[in-house]
């Protein structure tokens, strides 16, 4: 069997169309897919990196603002502390004309390294 000239064309025409859809379907379309892919996890890790800076930037400026706040008054002794804030309370109150009948301190736990210690102000 022999194909004519007109016969060969449309074979060579089909072979080349089918040979795009399956080079497209196998190579091209996964290759494109994972460059896409590539560049969303890319535009991604780019923001997280930016946010990661900022909160650096912002942790060592407030950390250095928390520093010059509290400065030498920060007291390390537990009942030092609890006077501190029981003063820190009262002025608060004359300040804001507010009458407080009581300021009890309730026992606390130890969180994180830290005596954690609650006022009650009624």
């Amino acid at each position: 069997m022999t194909l004519n000239d007109r016969e060969k064309k449309i074979a060579l025409g089909t072979g080349i169309v089918l040979g795009a859809i399956v080079f497209y379907q196998l190579i091209l379309g996964p290759l494109i897919e994972s460059r896409a892919q590539a560049f969303d996890r890319l535009d991604k890790a780019k923001a997280d990196l930016a946010t990661d800076h900022q909160t650096m930037s912002s942790s060592r400026r407030l950390a250095a603002e928390f520093v010059k706040m509290s400065g030498p008054s920060m007291k390390h002794d537990a009942p030092e502390a609890e006077g501190q804030v029981l003063n820190a309370i009262s002025e608060w109150a004359r300040e804001c004309n507010l009458a407080l009948g009581s300021v009890k301190t309730e026992p606390g736990e130890k969180e994180k390294g830290f005596q954690k210690v609650t006022f009650r102000a009624t």
